[in-house]
């Protein structure tokens, strides 16, 4: 039988879950990119995209570093 390189990224039964606060954190930044993409679809200009665009890369790296000293 083979391995997958799949198995690796699953998580030993003697890790920690997630907590509460990962979680909301993961919840709000879902709600925050919903936000973004719902302006943009109300507005679509070049404008708009760019603004969008900028915020996405601000949230974006929020969120890297959040998850980063999370980990």
């Amino acid at each position: 039988m083979t391995t997958s390189g799949a198995v690796g990224l699953l998580r030993r039964p003697e890790e920690p879950r997630a907590g509460f606060l990962e979680l909301f954190f993961d919840l709000v930044f879902v709600f925050a990119l919903a936000k973004l993409s719902h302006g943009l679809v109300e507005d679509l200009t070049w404008r708009e995209a760019f603004q969008t665009l900028v915020l996405l890369l601000a949230l974006w790296q929020v969120w890297s570093r959040t998850a980063g000293l999370a980990d």
